[in-house]
């Protein structure tokens, strides 16, 4: 579904093109026109009025929201034309319902007849609706403030909207469905008030979209559903995939249903799925008093407008509800079986992400588009996130290192908190996490070099690649790591790119390592202590090294480098437009163009490995299988990663 975090600008669409300058407002034309709509509708019969008991009417549209961010934006040529023949037809009927209100009707209560009845179900039916219902005298509390409704008869009707486009959602598809849902409404409200008008009643529909009462109250009370978590009525013929209206009337006697639906809200308080999918996160876990202590309030009003605003109207809520996707009956033949004591009393769906690197924010990102209303905790074990991307990328590598923009976009996302210095066994364990979450991902990678495993290798000047890569790149636990740099020759072992990084550490200038974001305390050690001769082992022939001919390039490119090729040809059989045969010629090149009086010299030794170490004095002697020996003031192993066990974890 499309919820996810980029903080590239969206696809302008053909709005955007042609109405450049007043993207920039908001848009409340919306709002604008339901009041003029109600002004039409209430101002001249105000039977039963609005008191202290009655709720607000929350606005449509956010001011905060700018045209540009709304969904109308976005708006192709392609939707234009499925638009057409709906909305303009749907708002004329909104605006055109004021005609019911100019005529002089009986304003005393009129009896609704069997016969009458049959009629009016007949024709909401034939236009559209699953149900019709009735209530003899509408509340006050069911007004929202500032209103009045003209008769104090209610007939209320739903539609139900197609599950194909609603399984969509949010998309322009539910967006269309939904309207014409609006748009049925409309047509059975003006075709049953002008059948009533027709008959000496008095009758007034109330506006399709909108409206001055609270539909899904009436609703309830009418018999026609329970109120979901979600605030939608669950009805036994379509779940909450529905919509509802109203016809105000001077019909008295009108038959009122005693179905009972409360079991609704005890299913809701074991299931939560809207709670947790909510893309906004906009759902109560547990539904609230309204301010004025009348009635609850089961969403944050304005997270869900402003979202809906921005994501074809969502219905998020209405796709994941089990009374829409396994049915009504389905859902109530089952509330038995659920158990009270085994259910967990959740906010919200609760993810816990072990680990702050690539592997975990990518998580994080992918849980934010696809589970709605999760809330994800991120631990992560140093002061700050990103993995590797902060301690891994070499620091003269800016552009690589710039992806942590985007990991910052993850973090700073209202439904994702970062928990820094929070280490797994130190600091919380793994059984807490599980009781705690109801997923627990360990996102922690491979955290330490692979060994040589030959024979001295635990020697002081033995720095594998995992630990010389952080000491440079600042991480908090290698800053006094030290390495020894006080012999002229150095050797790296590996056939990857890791291997490449630290060789181009070891060689680039000082003055090109300050520009860097290298930290101060390795920038110190390098520029007093220089490597004149670096020595790259590599276990096979150059077809079957890893390098990348960029990060070849670059460090083949260090000024006052000359390359010789110490062991093995760059003889190769692969394919001449792949990395080995770029390679290979990169190393020709090289080779042939070395400076004649070099500052550092890049010996590399295919075909070659490592069979031993001995201390001699202050230095290393590495034995090679070439049956040669090297004398080495440093040696750092690049030859990969491994994951270690976590605490409380299973490892295989």
């Amino acid at each position: 579904m499309p919820h996810a975090i980029d903080p590239s600008p969206p696809t302008r669409g053909l709005l955007d093109r042609l109405l450049a300058p007043v993207l920039d407002r908001s848009f409340d034309g919306l709002d604008r026109m339901l009041d003029l709509a109600d002004a039409k509708l209430t101002g001249r019969f105000r039977q039963v009025e609005s008191d202290s008991t009655s709720p607000p009417r929350h606005r449509f549209t956010a001011r905060e929201v700018k045209l540009r961010d709304a969904h109308l934006s976005r708006l192709t040529f392609a939707k234009i034309r499925r638009l057409a023949p709906i909305m303009p037809d749907l708002l004329f009927r909104i605006l055109r319902s004021g005609r019911f209100y100019r005529k002089d009707l009986p304003t005393g209560r009129t009896e609704a007849t069997p016969a009458l009845l049959d009629e009016l179900e007949a024709i909401a039916r034939s236009h559209g609706a699953f149900d019709v219902a009735y209530l003899n005298d509408i509340l006050p509390s069911e007004i929202f403030a500032g209103h009045a409704v003209p008769a104090p008869g209610v007939v209320l009707y739903a539609v139900e909207m197609d599950p194909e486009p609603i399984a969509q959602a949010p998309s322009f598809d539910t967006f269309v469905e939904v309207a014409k849902g609006y748009g049925r409404l409309a047509r059975i409200g003006d075709a049953l008030a002008d059948h009533l008008q027709a008959r000496g009643h008095a009758a007034y529909p109330g506006t399709a979209l909108g409206g001055v009462t609270d539909y899904v109250a009436l609703g309830a009370r009418a018999g026609m559903g329970g109120i979901g978590y979600h605030g939608m009525l669950m009805t036994p013929h379509a779940g909450a995939r529905i919509r509802i209206a109203t016809v105000y009337t001077s019909l008295q006697g009108l038959p009122e249903r005693t179905d009972d639906h409360d079991w609704v809200r005890d299913f809701c308080d074991r299931c939560r799925n809207c709670v947790r999918s909510c893309p906004p996160g906009a759902i109560h876990a547990t539904p609230r008093d309204r301010d004025n202590g009348v009635g609850t309030a089961c969403i944050e009003h304005t997270q869900c407008r402003d979202y809906f605003e921005r994501e074809y109207g969502c219905a998020v809520c209405i796709q994941v509800c089990p009374f829409t996707t396994a049915g009504y009956a389905t859902v109530q033949r089952g509330l038995a079986t659920v158990d009270r004591g085994t259910v967990k009393d959740q906010r919200a769906f609760r993810v816990a992400i072990v680990g702050a690197g690539a592997a975990g924010t990518y998580t994080a990102m992918r849980l934010l588009e696809r589970s709605h209303g999760a809330r994800i905790d991120v631990l992560e074990r140093n002061p700050m996130p990103h993995g590797l991307v902060r301690y891994g990328v070499a620091p003269d590598h800016p552009e690589v290192r710039s992806k942590g923009e985007r990991f910052d976009a993850v973090y700073a996302h209202d439904r994702v908190c970062l928990l820094a210095n929070v280490a797994l066994g130190r600091d919380v364990d793994a059984a807490t996490l599980r009781e705690a979450y109801d997923v627990v991902v360990y996102a922690t990678g491979a955290n330490r070099s692979r060994r040589l495993r030959v024979d001295g290798e635990s020697a002081s000047r033995v720095v594998p690649a995992w630990d010389f890569v952080r000491w440079y790149n600042a991480h908090p636990e290698h800053a006094d790591l030290g390495p020894a740099l006080d012999h002229p020759t150095a050797v790296v072992v590996g056939g990857g790119n890791v291997a490449l990084d630290v060789a181009r550490m070891l060689v680039a200038p000082v003055e090109h390592l300050a520009t860097t974001d290298i930290a101060a305390h390795a920038l110190q050690v390098l520029a007093r202590e220089r490597i004149r001769d670096l020595h790259l082992l590599v276990r096979g022939g150059v077809s079957r090294t890893s390098w990348t001919p960029r990060e070849l390039r670059d460090l083949l490119e260090q000024p006052g480098l000359a390359v010789r090729i110490a062991n093995g040809t760059l003889d190769h059989d692969a394919d001449p437009s792949s990395d080995a045969s770029r390679n290979a010629a990169l190393l020709a090149e090289a080779t042939e163009c070395s400076p004649a009086s070099p500052a550092v010299v890049l010996h590399v030794h295919f075909t070659t490995e490592v069979v031993r170490f001995d201390a001699v004095d202050d230095a290393l002697d590495v034995g090679l299988s070439t049956q040669n020996t090297l004398c080495a003031g440093l040696v750092v192993p690049a030859i990969g990663f491994e994951s270690t066990p976590l605490p409380g974890v299973p490892f295989d």
